[in-house]
């Protein structure tokens, strides 16, 4: 399974690069002639929005539920930057262990509060909507919750949107929908609760659109309104993390990048999720250890984060962090997101 995983990766890679080879040139023009409808204002030079390729959708393994990652790949892509070569050097200061182990917050660091606007999607009629002011209610106290112990916590306004066009959303429809939609997204993170077909995403900080409006998170409407804690996963990817799987499934197999089992701290604070607090692992939708051994150097995986926020594993009974991710959170907030904060 592991073997089919990397594969599709390769697959992707590939053919990101043909993509980018015949059409790139056309895609990056495209993006800079509509970057100032996506901007998110303010002073200065408006950021230039990147056109994401949404075929990327095509590219999710069998059964997976959050697509960041991919879209990601996809950003790169459009950027001109070669996706394995771009995922594993430093995005940013909090890529740096230092950086990151100075922003671990204990418990007289200042509670950080975030904005969110939160977009319901409804017919046309205002029928069918994809939450209800509950459900909306439910969800942040439930994020807020499991926030809390890593000083983060939540604000957050609730827009109801009759829109039958965007009530089923598509990512081709994704740019339109937040074009039309988004609610200062230098000050807010905007967060969509649609019907995607059972697809979320997010996006992360240092993603050259998070503080445009092509930014946010896309909730399927099911995760969004059940008690798990997949919100909570993609709100953590919008502060700075990786999948803990990211090391091994979502990078070069065996390359620079690749989060070795066995491997040393120091090794686990480079490569990876950059988090050496976290256990390699490869991709896991089960709720025990993947077992077997990794095929780069014929070492057992041994006991992984099953519980972690940001696996795949307990998705129902997920309940924690790791200090080194909630450094990243703090760290990615005051280098970059500060703007969001209450």
């Amino acid at each position: 399974m592991i073997i089919a995983s990397v594969g599709s990766f390769r697959s992707l890679i590939v053919r990101a690069s043909a993509a980018l080879a015949l059409a790139g040139g056309l895609a990056l023009a495209t993006s800079v002639a509509s970057g100032q409808a996506d901007a998110a204002g303010g002073g200065g030079q408006p950021p230039v929005v990147v056109e994401i390729d949404p075929n990327w959708i095509n590219t999710l393994p069998p059964g997976e539920w959050c697509g960041t990652h991919q879209r990601y790949i996809a950003e790169l892509v459009a950027r001109g930057i070669n996706p394995p070569d771009g995922v594993c050097p430093q995005d940013g200061p909090c890529d740096d262990p230092v950086n990151r182990n100075a922003a671990i917050p204990t418990g007289g660091t200042p509670i950080k509060t975030y904005r969110l606007s939160i977009h319901v999607f409804c017919q046309n009629d205002g029928s069918n909507c994809a939450a209800t002011l509950a459900d909306v209610d439910a969800a942040v106290v439930a994020l807020n919750a499991l926030y809390l112990p890593w000083r983060i916590q939540f604000n957050y306004d609730t827009n109801f949107i009759n829109s039958t066009k965007y009530r089923t959303l598509s990512p081709s429809e994704e740019r339109g929908m937040k074009r039309a939609y988004a609610d200062s997204p230098a000050t807010k993170l905007n967060v969509y609760v649609v019907n995607t077909g059972g697809v979320c995403w997010g996006t992360f900080p240092w993603g050259q659109n998070a503080l445009t409006k092509q930014g946010g998170i896309v909730m399927h409407e099911r995760w969004f309104a059940v008690d798990t804690a997949v919100f909570t996963h993609e709100v953590g990817h919008c502060l700075g993390l990786w999948h803990t799987f990211h090391g091994v499934s979502e990078v070069t197999p065996c390359g620079q990048c690749y989060e070795l089992a066995g491997r040393t701290p120091d090794q686990g604070d480079v490569t990876g999720d950059r988090c050496s607090d976290t256990v390699p692992t490869p991709r896991n939708s089960t709720c025990s250890d993947p077992g077997g051994n990794d095929f780069c150097n014929n070492v057992p995986w041994g006991p992984t984060d099953l519980l972690n926020y940001m696996a795949y594993s307990c998705l129902y009974s997920q309940n924690e962090f790791t200090e080194h991710q909630a450094g990243r959170m703090h760290c990615w907030t005051t280098a970059i997101l500060t703007g969001w904060l209450r």
